[in-house]
């Protein structure tokens, strides 16, 4: 009898780039998981978890992170210059992943709604400034 391998919930936190929004699942004991994390994202994440449950996937409406191309995405996006330019060079890139089979269309949709979210943040943030 083959023995399951565990899957672990790994969330991120607040002030990380790709804040609480986003989770991954890791597959293997407790230790290889976490190794597995750290080598794909680094020390910055939050917890680990034992189900999907305790990690609040749904209380909290977390969006799982399918592969570490898309993590590096959400990361730039955070820091991405809001000029023309730079916002036609990262939806270059974006695509680019896209078509290679690296992200799906459901995490372009994502991608994208971010930038749109940050473009009306900065705009309504303008706006406010320019009244008073």
């Amino acid at each position: 009898m083959a023995i399951e391998p565990e899957k672990w919930w790994f969330t991120f936190g607040v002030d990380h780039p790709v804040r609480s929004k986003c989770y991954v699942v890791l597959e293997g004991c407790w230790s290889d998981a976490r190794a597995c994390m750290i080598r794909f994202y680094g020390n910055k994440w939050s917890h680990q978890y034992e189900s999907a449950e305790a990690a609040g996937v749904e209380r909290y409406s977390l969006r799982e992170l399918t592969s570490p191309g898309m993590y590096e995405l959400l990361s730039l996006i955070r820091k991405l210059p809001l000029r023309p330019s730079s916002v036609e060079a990262f939806l270059i890139v974006a695509s680019s992943l896209v078509i290679g089979g690296e992200l799906t269309i459901d995490d372009w949709t994502y991608v994208t709604r971010l930038i749109a979210f940050r473009i009306e943040k900065q705009r309504k943030e303008h706006i406010d400034v320019s009244r008073n």
